[in-house]
């Protein structure tokens, strides 16, 4: 009897410590964190921020015929860098930024600045060539401009105050079907600017994991799109486009996804390097960090509302003679 008893103890105690192997084998929760401070972003309502991104995606030449407005835009963000520094509020809504836009990446030699100015339902723009110093157009946040034909310029304004909340959601809806044995905790802190430390939470694309990412990345990105047009960054029009130009061959060869969480869980800097090749084998990236400080803290905004205005209607015409000739 007392062979019986010993045997159910020792294995209890098998058992025991074969729960315990499990439970060590488990992944860490860095996935769940993240996807918290993800949630948490909801919850700022006023910040300043800074950042830039780094474009090579290669998007093909427009048609012949296109007009002057399309060909600047595919140019633009085919290859180039852009950097900003802002202050926003949603409560009221409100936002001031300048973009420095360099057209071509770094190796260029000609680069601009777009100041924008969001406040009382109205954007205000001053686009360089276009604009004399301390001139802006204006852009009804309301209801969209229209061309001299009566066609929607299809440009979601209202949408720029959401860029945020977008990345946010989207990310999330990225990140949920994610192993998460990918994700890291750095084992250094990171300073931030007001002295705290910030957690740092880092997901690698490797050799190893980059065609798993891929297809999951392909399978969620209609959703994501999605996200994008509620949010107002994209129309309906838009979004059924790019969910078209996202469907071809492409894979990813490696990147990484890094977020600065601070004490109160909020996302004080987030960092996308995403190297990828389309179907003809093109090295391409996309590269993207922005920062966050003074997190519901009313933003000291310094820029006024412009008295030299002009409406939107006014590039669509410059535009449209520009590329008439």
């Amino acid at each position: 009897m007392k062979t019986v008893k010993g045997g159910y103890a020792v294995t209890a105690a098998i058992l025991a410590l074969s729960l315990a192997a499990v439970g060590c084998t488990k992944p860490p929760k860095w996935k769940d964190d993240l996807d918290a401070a993800l949630a948490k972003q909801a919850e700022v309502k006023q910040y300043a921020f800074t950042g830039e991104t780094d474009l090579d995606i290669g998007l093909p030449a427009p048609p012949s015929g296109a007009n002057a407005a399309t060909t600047t835009l595919v140019s633009l963000f085919s290859k180039s860098q852009i950097s900003w520094t802002g202050l926003s509020s949603s409560e009221p809504k409100r936002l001031e930024a300048d973009y420095k836009l360099t057209p071509g990446g770094s190796s260029a030699s000609t680069s601009f600045t777009l100041p924008v100015i969001l406040t009382e339902g109205k954007l205000y723009m001053s686009i360089p060539l276009l604009n004399k110093e301390g001139e802006y157009f204006s852009f009804e946040t309301a209801k969209p401009s229209t061309s001299g034909s009566g066609a929607a310029s299809a440009l979601p304004v209202d949408g720029l105050s959401n860029v945020n909340k977008a990345l946010s959601d989207s990310l999330r809806q990225l990140l949920q079907d994610f192993d998460a044995k990918w994700f890291k905790k750095d084992k250094e802190a990171e300073e931030l600017p007001d002295g705290k430390s910030g957690t740092v939470l880092r997901m690698s694309i490797t050799e190893s994991n980059r065609d798993a990412i891929t297809e999951k990345i392909k399978t969620k990105l209609p959703a994501v799109i999605d996200v994008w047009k509620t949010d107002g960054i994209l129309t309906t029009a838009q979004a059924d486009a790019l969910k078209k130009g996202v469907s071809g061959t492409w894979k990813l060869t490696s990147g990484e996804l890094a977020f600065t969480l601070d004490e109160e869980g909020f996302i004080r800097k987030e960092t996308v390097k995403i190297n990828y090749q389309p179907a003809d084998g093109t090295d391409r990236h996309i590269s993207y960090t922005q920062a966050f400080n003074g997190i519901n803290q009313p933003p000291a905004f310094q820029k006024e509302t412009p008295k030299n205005v002009k409406p939107f209607e006014d590039v669509l015409k410059l535009l449209q003679n520009s590329s008439a000739k």
